[in-house]
This record gives structure tokens, C-alpha cells and sequence, in this order.
């Protein structure tokens, strides 16, 4: 669920927040078989809110569905969350926490490899650094990485760079993240 919920945000740029609380129904697809993410943006009060999502991030979410149903086969999907906790929740309805998520994400951090800067920055990059608020800052939509974005100024890293170390990316390979545009920097697992 954590592997989930971080791809989660690094693909749709949401607030954890907003992924924590994500519906089982959450995904839509088109006439044309786009995607798109049904979401709730609490902090504007804007609850239904689309926003267009990668074939691959779609299968991740079809995959989760696909899991909770048969988790909790009994209970009506239009009432179930996608990322529910494991905690006094017989039926699925309840969602992870926002705080929950935070503690398993600094728990993962914390027990990587050593996050290499880039040549430039040289030495260890800082773990503090890598927080869940982070990846909202380091999304581009799918239209910036082929230059359609009207706000596209810089190139982006792959957000599947990250998704590498989310495997489980062994130390020594080249897995790294990274946040173009913000100060921040970039990282690599020695």
C-alpha cells in the first residue's frame, strides 16, 4: 500500500492528503481511453476534480482496485477507499492517514543507501529533504516532458527513476531521483 501511495504522488503531483483519501472509484476513462483521476482538492473545497493520468499510472490504480475488491468483497465499491487502512476497519472504508503514510515514508528514507548528490552539488544529498510534500513540487505533467506544457521552461527527470527505487532498486544501480526546479537538487543510491 505505502509502494502505492508514494507512486501515487510522484505521478499525479496531488497532495498526500488528497492521495490518502482517494476513492476505490477514483479512475475514469474516456471515449478515447484516456484516463483520468477523480480526486477532491480539500484545501480549495473543489471535490471531483479530473486530472489526466498516464496509461501507467492507471494500471497502478486498476491493480489497487483489484486488490481491495477482493479484500473487502462485501463491501459496495462506491463505499470503499482505494488506500484503506489495515487498522478498526472491517470494511475497507476508512482510508490510510496522511500522518501514518509520513512515518512509513521517513521509515524508508531513512533506510536507503546513501543519497548521493549530483556531480555538480557533490557529497550526501539530504535525507530531510525527501518528504512527501516534495514530490508534489517535483511533478510535471506528462505534456511538459514532450514540451506541450504552456509552462514548460526546463527539462524534467522521469518520474519511473524514482519508481525504480520504490522496487527496491539494489545498491550500486543508478536509481535516482531527482527535483528539477527546486533547490533541492538531485540524488542517486551509491
Amino acid at each position: 500500500m505505502f509502494r502505492v501511495a508514494v507512486q501515487l504522488l510522484i505521478d499525479s503531483g496531488r497532495r498526500p492528503d488528497e492521495v490518502c483519501a482517494l476513492r476505490w472509484d477514483c479512475l475514469e476513462q474516456d471515449g478515447d481511453g484516456k484516463h483520468s483521476l477523480v480526486y477532491s482538492d480539500y484545501k480549495n473545497r473543489h471535490r471531483g476534480r479530473r486530472l489526466a493520468i498516464a496509461d501507467q499510472t492507471a494500471k497502478l490504480i486498476g491493480e489497487q482496485q483489484q486488490m481491495v475488491r477482493a479484500q473487502f468483497p462485501d463491501t459496495p465499491t462506491s463505499e470503499l477507499a482505494l488506500l484503506p487502512t489495515t487498522r478498526r476497519n472491517p470494511n475497507g472504508t476508512r482510508p490510510i492517514t496522511q500522518g501514518w503514510l509520513a512515518r512509513i515514508h521517513r521509515d524508508w528514507v531513512d533506510g536507503l543507501p546513501e543519497l548521493l548528490a549530483d556531480r555538480e552539488q557533490r557529497g550526501a544529498f539530504d535525507r530531510a529533504k525527501v518528504f512527501l510534500y516534495a514530490y508534489r513540487h517535483s511533478y510535471a505533467p506528462p505534456s511538459v516532458a514532450v514540451g506541450r506544457h504552456r509552462r514548460a521552461t526546463a527539462p524534467t527527470a522521469s518520474r519511473h527513476e524514482l519508481h525504480a527505487s520504490l522496487a527496491g532498486a539494489a545498491p550500486g544501480s543508478r536509481s535516482w531521483g531527482c527535483w528539477k526546479g527546486s533547490a533541492t537538487g538531485c540524488w542517486t543510491l551509491s
